[in-house]
């Protein structure tokens, strides 16, 4: 593979993973904003919850 090609592919695969970051972040926007976390109680949530979804995004960004 010539140069310009590996760096188009890893361009693409960059783009790929910021794509899913910017899933994951919005997924976790709409997560916040459930009935899971409506009325008084909206201010605590798991942190188990938080975690789980910045390790994914986390993980989101590193790949490659």
């Amino acid at each position: 593979m010539n140069y310009i090609k590996r760096l188009e592919t890893e361009n693409e695969d960059l783009r790929a993973q910021l794509a899913e970051a910017h899933r994951l972040v919005n997924d976790f926007l709409v997560h916040l904003d459930s009935d899971k976390f409506a009325g008084a109680d909206r201010d605590y949530i798991f942190c188990s919850d938080v975690r789980n979804r910045l390790m994914d995004l986390r993980m989101a960004t590193l790949e490659g």
